[in-house]
């Protein structure tokens, strides 16, 4: 049995090529572990250039979604030796155990670099969103030992401290565990965690991962959570199926909200130990704290003002809880219409407002002068041309939104409309996505949207959304990828990225990053 001092963890993130910012569950892990004194260190793959897949980001500001960016002024120690590095890195440190989170944009990064370091015997924990999803098929890789099933912040104590004493891992909560035939014990679930327990420690990441382009300039952000979970069922995302797990737990239901005053205390370590300029609040649905509850918040963040982003629904926004949220220092907020037809809204997607709300709703946004951007999805199933034109006419009628994102429907393990485009044949189902501005991964049949046809639709819907109908028959040729579409494209997204945005680039906001930028 080792001491608790020489007990050495080793966290893996794998992710998408330059994806910001640093990852909120690896800071918990990061706080957990150091409690118990264990040695932890970091293997982060954010800063890889991936030649496999497209940088997101690029893909985004290619169709004019973002402002210019100089993706150099954020990335300052650009690597390409992803593999090479993790084994020297695991050969280096040589940790007692690997701790992996992942989603299920990046398993199968992690299963490859799991692979590489087999021969090390060194046992492997892998949680996350995807493992909770799709447990048969995480535990399924031969290089994999564990799975995390739902949250992993007293799963991975008890794991670790087993590990270190000598003990088999079989049996803890929330474990998946390979026995050495291959043979699989699967465990019950855990109690739910309470999240004001544990304050985030972001010290094993690199400086640069902290920064992040928000409307034109760039701020050292910070992740931070105030509400774990989501009350809504919607069909294309996987926090209903978070719901349904806890429910089947014995929970009443997963959804919790952080308590205040942790919060405040949580405000004021991560702004002594990280100086943020930015706080992004993960909360799925920012505005579900009951309402009294919200402005004693709004009281408590009134001493701090840091500019923050909140991402939230319409159903919940009042002009009073905006005017509130500006008083101390929201910078923008996200609204996701996802679809503009209601009956299609309504009965695929489970989404029940109506188009008049999003609009008087986003008035009120653009009434308290909080810059927003509004989140659509196309490349649904059973989407057609028109439906995303419904979407389109809804977003032009929408008043001074600072951005458009347009997302390609993903369909993740744990969503209901997976099982729609699977049961459909529309799938195969052992395919991997790439992220949610990927090409879509539907083969539906006519007149059902043809992949072509969405990333078609994907580089020009901010066109349609924002030009006269009178220049549609252009904006209709920009969506080829032929010679003489993209010269169209590019065309059009000249005069849009001008009208839009004017001759702005994005810059920091404060300048003593520009010198370390360079000096690095």
């Amino acid at each position: 049995m080792k001491k608790e001092n020489n007990f050495k963890v080793l966290l893996v993130y794998p992710n998408l090529s330059l994806m910001k910012i640093p990852s909120l569950a690896i800071a918990l892990f990061t706080a957990i572990l150091r409690k118990e004194k264990y040695q932890v260190d970091l293997f982060d793959a954010s800063n890889y250039i991936s030649l496999k897949d497209e940088d997101h980001d690029d893909r985004r500001m290619g169709s004019f979604q973002y402002r210019k960016l100089d993706k150099k002024l954020i990335n300052w120690n650009v690597k390409t030796n992803l593999t090479e590095d993790f084994v020297e890195k695991v050969k280096e440190f040589y940790p007692d155990i690997i701790i992996m989170s992942v989603v299920e944009d990046t398993f199968q990064q992690g299963i490859e670099l799991l692979c590489l370091i087999e021969e090390f015997k060194i046992p492997n924990i892998i949680g996350g969103v995807f493992p909770t999803m799709a447990p048969e098929e995480a535990i399924k890789p031969e290089c994999v030992n564990m799975v995390s099933i739902g949250e992993g912040e007293i799963t991975i104590k008890k794991v670790c401290e087993h590990i270190r004493k000598g003990e088999s891992c079989e049996g803890i909560p929330n474990v998946w565990f390979k026995r050495e035939d291959g043979t699989v014990a699967k465990s019950k679930l855990e109690k739910l965690v309470d999240i004001n327990d544990t304050l985030p420690d972001y010290s094993l990441f690199e400086e640069d991962k902290f920064l992040r382009p928000w409307g034109g300039k760039i701020y050292k952000t910070i992740a931070i959570e105030s509400v774990r979970g989501c009350p809504y069922e919607c069909t294309f995302c996987n926090s209903p199926m978070h719901n349904k797990l806890a429910v089947d737990a014995g929970e009443k239901t997963f959804v919790r909200n952080k308590k205040i005053s942790v919060l405040e205390n949580e405000i004021k370590i991560l702004s002594k130990n990280v100086q943020p300029e930015f706080f992004m609040f993960v909360d799925d649905t920012f505005l579900t704290r009951p309402e009294k509850e919200f402005y004693k918040w709004c009281e408590m963040y009134n001493k701090y003002k840091i500019p923050f982003w909140m991402n939230t629904r319409v159903e919940s926004v009042t002009k009073k809880k905006l005017e509130a949220l500006k008083n101390a220092g929201c910078q923008r907020i996200s609204f996701s219409l996802e679809q503009g037809n209601e009956e299609y809204r309504k009965k695929h997607l489970k989404k029940q407002f109506s188009n008049k709300m999003f609009l008087e709703k986003a008035i009120i946004a653009s009434q308290c002068k909080i810059p927003f951007s509004i989140d659509v999805l196309i490349g649904l199933p059973h989407e057609t041309r028109d439906l995303v034109f419904d979407t389109i006419e809804v977003v032009r009628q929408v008043p001074s939104y600072d951005a458009l994102t347009v997302n390609i429907f993903t369909p993740y393990r744990g969503t209901e409309l997976r099982d729609v485009v699977v049961n459909n044949g529309w799938l195969d189902k052992n395919i991997f996505p790439s992220g949610i501005s990927g090409s879509s991964l539907l083969k539906m049949p006519k007149p059902y949207l043809q992949p072509t046809e969405i990333d078609g639709l994907f580089r020009t819907f901010s066109f349609y959304a924002f030009f006269p109908k009178a220049c549609w028959e252009n904006i209709r040729l920009a969506e080829q990828f032929t010679e003489e579409g993209n010269a169209q494209f590019n065309k059009i997204g000249k005069e849009y990225y001008t009208k839009k945005f004017g001759d702005e680039v994005t810059t920091f906001h404060n300048k003593q990053y520009l010198k370390k930028c360079t000096d690095s």
